[in-house]
């Protein structure tokens, strides 16, 4: 896609004045709140120092040397330093909607950096789901076939195998969630472990009737689940009230994907209204959105630019209608040794009581004290943290 200068520069400047419905109030976002970033004018032509830091270099080595660590553990046993080397375990990440790779910018440094603590460190994979950031959009001739979450793995797999990893962990959120257990599910041999922010699940009339039972007994659950999961009502209620896009981008993808490829302010729009409620619903009581309490602008724009420079808004939405029906990865038990963070503002997720009959390998459930959907974005320290503790775990218990 050829993109004209003129065009990003209306983008940008137009966002400045950029005003959108929330609910029942309207949310502006002050041009002065612009000054410290750099969106076409100002002088800070300087190059982007977050994308240089994971360049690889060309040529015919081996592509682990390049980001491989090469460090050892220091270790005192009778008076002697022993040098140990780094066990380096490959951990694939994947992203939801409305997402890209850029989300994990934060979290990955503090994952590739060796502890003093732990005999392991991590060689981490963060790839685009096709049709999504810089990945190309999956094109199929024949109309019974589908790009959907089991295609995503499978191609993932084939991904870590060209890359030379037999063995490995996963994690993921929104869609990743859905990715990363379908890896652990179909490929149980191949996947060390897996953990989620994010899990949803097919409940049983046991499972109301239960829910129902901790509304009125709320000692049958830990207060910090009870307190993420109730009351019980208003998770419906806000379920049923954010659940308007997955509607249109099931049925109409290719709609809204057109209407939003020509209208970069509109584009805009949808997106950060996500960025806004889907991190506290409260924020839709704010005056701006509180759009900027956990990201910065340019942060916002970055993720905004990369859907559209890469004109993928419809193939992301169309990700959703492929995936409408297919429960045939529900039915399968997940096996794998399996970490769950629940971090309190998540949209979907399941309580302890009912992952647990699903999951038959449950390692680690960590009630976070804060964060929402996009949780490696917005707390990339306590999500980091759980994936060391969780790898860790694991480790310990199968010998790794």
């Amino acid at each position: 896609m050829v993109l004209g200068i003129s065009t990003v520069v209306s983008f940008l400047c137009s966002i400045v004045k950029f005003t959108y419905n929330l609910f029942f109030g309207k949310v502006y976002i002050n041009p002065t709140d612009f000054e410290e970033g750099w969106f076409g004018r100002g002088p800070r032509p300087k190059n982007d120092d977050k994308p240089t830091q994971a360049k690889q270099t060309d040529g015919n080595s081996d592509h682990r040397d390049s980001h491989l660590p090469s460090d050892t553990q220091t270790t005192s046993r009778c008076g002697r330093k022993i040098k140990q080397p780094l066990k380096v375990f490959p951990l694939l990440i994947t992203h939801g909607w409305p997402g890209t790779f850029y989300e994990f910018y934060k979290m990955t440094p503090l994952l590739i950096t060796p502890r003093p603590d732990q005999n392991f460190v991590f060689e981490v994979v963060c790839p685009s789901i096709p049709g999504y950031g810089f990945s190309e959009s999956p094109c199929q001739k024949e109309w019974k076939l589908c790009f959907n979450a089991i295609a995503a793995a499978r191609i993932f797999r084939n991904l870590m195998n060209r890359l030379g990893h037999t063995r490995f962990f996963v994690q993921g959120g929104d869609w990743g969630s859905f990715i990363s257990t379908i890896l652990a599910k179909y490929y149980t041999q191949r996947i060390l472990g897996v953990h989620v922010n994010m899990l949803s699940g097919m409940p049983k009339s046991w499972d109301l009737v239960k829910a129902t039972l901790v509304a009125y007994f709320p000692s049958l659950i830990p207060a910090a689940e009870y307190k993420a999961f109730y009351p019980f009502l208003e998770k419906v209620k806000l379920l049923i009230a954010e659940s308007g896009y997955f509607h249109l981008q099931s049925t109409k993808p290719d709609t809204i994907g057109c209407a939003l490829a020509d209208s970069p302010v509109g584009l805009a729009a949808y997106i950060l209204e996500k960025y806004s409620t889907w991190t506290d619903k409260e924020n839709h009581s704010s005056s701006d959105g509180n759009l900027t309490k956990k990201f910065t602008l340019d942060e916002l724009l970055t993720m905004i630019m990369i859907y559209w420079v890469n004109n993928n808004f419809t193939a992301s939405a169309r990700f959703y209608k492929e995936n409408i029906g297919n429960t045939t990865p529900e039915k399968r038990p997940l096996s794998v040794p399996s970490g769950i963070a629940l971090f309190p503002k998540e949209l979907l997720m399941l309580p302890r009581w009912l992952i647990s009959r699903s999951v038959t390998n449950l390692v680690s459930y960590t009630v976070m004290p804060r964060g929402g959907h996009f949780a490696a974005f917005e707390e990339p320290q306590l999500m980091a943290e759980d994936i060391w503790n969780f790898v860790s775990l694991v480790q310990k218990n199968r010998n790794y």
